[in-house]
């Protein structure tokens, strides 16, 4: 059976050059120096992933929007 990897990210700051790339909705789901794990990703505008963040919301985040968080 093979193990799957679990990626724990933290979220840092809006990328001011995406602003107009996100729906209103997609915006009020995203938080800022937040924890969580990456469980999913989107590439049909561009890659992004989403995030299960620890107080279980989810919200997606451009790739240079999120940091590694070593365990």
């Amino acid at each position: 059976m093979e193990k799957s990897t679990t990626v724990s990210v933290k979220t840092t700051q809006q990328n001011q050059n995406l602003r107009g790339e996100w729906t209103e909705e997609a915006q009020k789901n995203r938080k800022w120096g937040a924890s969580g794990k990456i469980i999913g990703h989107s590439d049909s505008h561009g890659l992004c992933y989403k995030v299960l963040h620890e107080d279980g919301t989810e919200g997606y985040y451009d790739p240079s929007e999120l940091e590694l968080e070593i365990l």
